[in-house]
């Protein structure tokens, strides 16, 4: 969270934080064709959203050296390399298609 307010009050900060970021990415993909902007952004998001998916595999694999059972700490393991090369193929595969 980037601020904190009292409950019946809206995080201005947050809000102008995230506006501006909004329209950084709004100039950045700037074109003449607004469904080529539209697509654009939204491939940005996919990459962006499948990064923080392989991040988090990679946590998982770092941290599951504090699970104390052999088994489940293998099998966390596995499923975070899985994911993390998982998510690694998907973002080649839409950049190359």
């Amino acid at each position: 969270m980037l601020s904190s307010t009292a409950s019946d009050a809206a995080p201005v900060r947050d809000l102008i934080v995230m506006g501006l970021l909004m329209s950084l990415v709004a100039l950045l993909t700037l074109t003449p064709d607004l469904v080529k902007q539209f697509s654009t952004i939204a491939d940005f998001t996919v990459y962006l959203t499948l990064l923080i998916y392989a991040l988090c595999a990679l946590a998982l694999i770092r941290f599951s050296g504090s699970i104390t059972n052999t088994n489940l700490r293998w099998t966390a393991r596995l499923l975070g390399a899985f994911a993390a090369a998982s998510s690694a193929w998907i973002a080649w595969a839409a950049f190359a298609g």
